[in-house]
């Protein structure tokens, strides 16, 4: 949806997406993307592979208390492109191996 939008950057807060399940490569390289999707529902999500990849201006601490459900690690792949802001997510989330889940996800960089 914002693939590729580069100078977007507009609050998406009031978004109701507690039924969406498809967010992948949903801001990838929105590079001046960086609003709050703290009251994001996205416990339905099964697919969130790329989905804020070279989004480089995103600041992920508004998403850390995302409570996922059943989405497959490799559904996660290269949610992140900046390895630091994939290990804070990550662990925020609670993925206990990060060693493994790390490898899993970045193995086809």
């Amino acid at each position: 949806m914002f693939f590729g939008a580069e100078e977007f950057s507009q609050p998406l807060d009031k978004w109701n997406v507690s039924r969406v399940k498809f967010f992948a490569e949903l801001f990838r390289d929105a590079t001046s993307f960086n609003q709050s999707l703290k009251s994001w529902d996205v416990f339905s999500a099964r697919d969130m592979r790329y989905m804020f990849a070279g989004a480089n201006s995103f600041d992920p601490s508004s998403i850390l208390q995302w409570e996922l459900g059943k989405i497959e690690v490799k559904k996660l792949e290269s949610i992140f492109t900046d390895e630091a802001k994939l290990i804070q997510t990550l662990s925020a989330w609670g993925f206990q191996d990060l060693s493994k889940l790390l490898e899993k996800i970045t193995s086809k960089r």
